[in-house]
């Protein structure tokens, strides 16, 4: 919103922005009770990757953002104050919703929230569509009643986006890799890190592959010993 700003000079009256921050800060707090996976392998921190993935979702947050902003104006001929209704409940809710994928690495079924975290952030947006479908804050504020077709319509593209951007998330983790930035962006840094990685990975391995044979001769040997006691034995 902060390019609509620039290129459109439109602003969000301050009452609406004060909402997105109490309501939206309000449902970031139970996040400490929501369901955590636990990792089998110490994690470790892959900044590259973290920062790809953010890019990524933003951009494709910021052309739905453009989408709803040009879509009511031009399209439909919403007047002022009801822009500022629709774009404060996309703005609420869209990215809001988002956090249900980004808690988790892999598809955000696979592994459900809480229900309190659940509720809080379905309860808050529940709340912000109350506001935009009647205009709470009144005109005097720069708000009018958008109605609930343009809140539902926006409050269900919101909840269908995030599930689109949890299959972009999975498939960025799935296929994105050092070695592949490193063939996009082939710097002399970068190769000669990817070289160095891949030694290190090759001694790994070579030290399992090892370590299996010491463990598969005294598997072969313990048998050995033991059909040579029971042998004795018998005798």
């Amino acid at each position: 919103m902060f390019i609509v700003t620039l290129v459109e000079d439109w602003t969000m009256p301050a009452v609406l922005l004060i909402m997105i921050c109490v309501l939206n800060d309000a449902a970031t707090l139970v996040i400490s009770v929501d369901n955590t996976e636990i990792s089998e392998k110490p994690d470790k921190w892959r900044i590259g990757q973290l920062l790809t993935l953010s890019f990524v979702l933003a951009a494709l947050l910021a052309a739905l953002s453009f989408a709803h902003f040009y879509v009511a104006r031009d399209v439909f001929h919403v007047t002022d104050n009801e822009l500022h209704s629709i774009m404060y409940l996309h703005i609420s809710s869209a990215p809001h919703f988002v956090i249900f994928s980004t808690r988790v690495p892999g598809y955000w079924f696979k592994n459900m929230p809480n229900w309190i975290f659940t509720v809080c952030i379905i309860g808050t947006q529940v709340i912000a569509l109350f506001f935009s479908v009647y205009g709470v804050f009144g005109e005097h504020e720069g708000v009018a009643p958008c109605g609930y077709p343009w809140g539902l319509s926006v409050l269900g593209i919101s909840l269908v986006y995030f599930m689109i951007l949890d299959v972009v998330k999975v498939q960025i983790f799935r296929y994105w890799s050092f070695e592949m930035t490193a063939k996009m962006v082939p710097t002399k840094t970068r190769r000669t890190k990817l070289a160095s990685r891949k030694q290190l990975e090759k001694k790994g391995q070579q030290l399992e592959t090892s370590w299996k044979k010491i463990e598969d001769s005294v598997a072969a040997s313990s048998i050995a010993v033991a059909f040579q006691n029971y042998a004795q034995r018998a005798n």
